[in-house]
């Protein structure tokens, strides 16, 4: 094989040198036209001796590889380069996106493959499942969906929306989209690899060898979690590039780009910190919800007794938070957020987010109201205080100058709802905000890239438990019941604050003060006792919510540690959430489901010896 290279090499290098060298000398001498036919057939020399290049050593290991990288680049050149330059360039973008995600892939892969070739059997059980992924045709689908969906998403964004939402939107759909694909194959890959091997008999052929059961079943986590590393991190690059780009086209409205700019830079591609508002010393809400208690228990005392039920005392603070939310015509409502230090040391301007609805709006849609800041008129423009004018019902942000905060980092916000150029005028209808998201402050505590990076962790640590689960369920089940038991637990994680807050309202407990001894013998008496009474209805509720409840608690809340609508909204994905997904989910969470994994697959018998 050496002497074959040594000649190729040797026509290529001086087809290059000849073909360039002529076209250059032709180029200097004025004959631009003959100079520029033999720099294209140098060209053309060059792609074809180089694909002949490939082929006579394809017999070489990798080769075959990367001939066709370099096949695919120069393709992906010759097509993508003209389209850049016409009103195109959009579908061009999104080939070179795809191009450069798969030879991303393929790089990552064949790093992977070196760090896996030690010798200890766990990095030869993991190579392994990373060369199965490979070849397993419903891995390699989802894989092809992660390199597509990316870079095409933004083909799809209509261009006259605002820039802001396609940004969002773009963001939204990326990362939910990869997060999702990547389960699917997470789930498909573990399940199928170990159900398929211990159905076949091919686990025969591993447990000969010095591998130990629990280094099996971390060498097949080990082999999906360094799968999801190289996805995540190539999808990463590709949702943060494309996101640049997509920030840099035309805004909507050409006549006012300046709001769509800054929507784009301050509130999407941003990291804020977020401060919710905290009612001033002068309103008690433990009191508050006493006194209503005592109210409704003397004009209703068969329906409110002495003690409130859970749903009772949460209604009462709802609707006590509610109308703290609210501010009647003329009135007015004073909102504290607190914890603010960090933007007065930086020097960070904050932003004032909220949502104001009115019981019933006026003919032209606006809102009027004024603004007091610390005691202080805002805005004030050289001592004049401006009305505050806004649209019904839609989210409006405006910047706080870090002056108006306090020295303890407190920012006292008072609201009330008045036509300050036309007081006798004031519409006579409330507003109201919604509590949290209604009525917010934020300022900015990092970058986008750094958002955009904790959020990818965040995600592998989820995958991560999905693995360990898949890992546990292949042990002792079929491929579809393993699918299927993975995919429940996933969906449950997904939707566990959902299936919380719906267990509590199917069916009432006892007092929730209690310690958990006396919660079970309370109501394993109450159920008892619905039976003895005949109702056997209302105890087959609270056996539906106990059995729903001990099942939800078992399973890692997914919802809690869900970044994507944070990093779209420019939120910060904070250390501390972070560490915590670490702690519950990829510690506590996948350690029990290793246990378990380990403790039925150690008790299983693989093979029976017959004489």
């Amino acid at each position: 094989m050496s002497k074959p290279w040594v000649k190729w090499l040797m026509v290529f290098l001086g087809g290059l040198l000849i073909g360039g060298g002529a076209s250059i000398l032709l180029l200097m001498q004025g004959s631009i036209l003959a100079g520029a036919i033999l720099f294209r057939i140098t060209q053309a020399f060059a792609i074809i001796w180089l694909l002949w290049g490939f082929w006579i050593g394809r017999d070489v290991p990798g080769m075959k590889t990367v001939g066709a990288m370099i096949i695919a680049t120069l393709i992906t050149a010759a097509i993508a380069i003209p389209l850049l330059q016409t009103r195109n360039s959009g579908y061009a973008v999104a080939m070179i996106g795809v191009w450069a995600m798969a030879e991303l892939f393929v790089a990552g892969l064949w790093l992977i493959r070196q760090l896996l070739n030690g010798g200890h059997p766990i990095l030869g059980v993991a190579r392994t499942l990373v060369d199965e992924a490979i070849r397993m045709k419903i891995a390699l689908i989802f894989i092809i969906g992660v390199v597509l969906l990316i870079p095409v998403l933004p083909i799809l964004i209509d261009p006259m929306e605002r820039l802001d939402y396609r940004v969002k939107f773009f963001l939204n759909w990326s990362i939910g989209g990869v997060s999702s694909l990547l389960s699917m194959m997470t789930v498909f890959l573990i399940c199928g690899s170990i159900c398929s091997e211990i159905t076949r008999k091919n686990i025969f052929m591993t447990m000969v060898k010095p591998v130990s059961r629990i280094q099996y079943l971390l060498g097949k986590w080990l082999g999906v979690a360094l799968l999801n590393v190289l996805l995540l991190s190539v999808s990463g690059v590709g949702i943060y590039t494309l996101t640049k780009i997509l920030a840099a086209q035309p805004v909507s409205n050409p006549t006012t780009p300046q709001i769509e700019l800054a929507a784009v830079e301050y509130e999407v591609l941003t990291a804020r910190q977020v401060a919710r508002a905290v009612p001033d010393e002068g309103m008690d809400l433990g009191a508050e919800l006493q006194r209503r208690h005592q109210r409704l228990h003397a004009e209703n005392p068969d329906e409110y007794g002495e003690k409130l039920t859970p749903q009772q005392n949460k209604a009462i603070q709802n609707r006590i938070i509610a109308q703290w939310h609210a501010i009647g015509p003329g009135s007015s409502q004073t909102y504290i957020f607190e914890n603010l230090q960090t933007a007065v040391d930086r020097n960070i301007p904050l932003q004032l987010r909220f949502k104001p609805k009115m019981s019933k709006a006026p003919d032209d849609e606006m809102v009027r109201m004024a603004l007091w800041i610390n005691d202080r008129p805002y805005p004030n423009y050289q001592g004049q205080h401006f009305p505050t004018n806004v649209a019904n019902d839609n989210y409006h942000v405006m910047t706080i100058d870090p002056s108006y905060v306090t020295g303890e980092g407190k920012l006292k916000l008072r609201i009330q709802n008045i036509d300050l150029l036309a007081p006798e005028a004031t519409f006579p209808a409330t507003i109201s905000f919604s509590p949290g998201a209604g009525l917010e402050v934020l300022y900015n505590v990092g970058t986008f890239g750094w958002n955009l990076s904790r959020t990818m962790m965040m995600i592998w640590v989820r995958l991560g438990f999905l693995a360990m689960l898949g890992v546990m369920a292949g042990t002792f089940l079929g491929f579809p019941v393993a699918c299927l038991l993975s995919f429940m637990i996933y969906f449950a994680a997904i939707a566990s604050s959902y299936l919380k807050e719906s267990l509590r309202f199917y069916a009432g407990f006892t007092d929730p003060g209690l310690n958990l001894w006396n919660k079970i013998t309370v109501n394993f008496g109450e159920f008892f006792k619905n039976i003895a009474n005949g109702d056997i209805w209302t105890a087959v509720k609270m056996l539906i919510r106990f059995v729903g409840e001990t099942f939800v608690s078992i399973v890692p809340e997914f919802s809690t540690y869900n970044p994507t609508p944070l990093v779209s909204d420019g939120r910060v994905v904070s250390m501390p959430m972070l560490l915590d997904a670490y702690i519950w989910v990829g510690l506590v969470s996948t350690g029990f489901c290793l246990l378990m994994a380990w403790w039925i697959f150690s008790k299983r018998e693989l093979a029976k010896v017959t004489v």
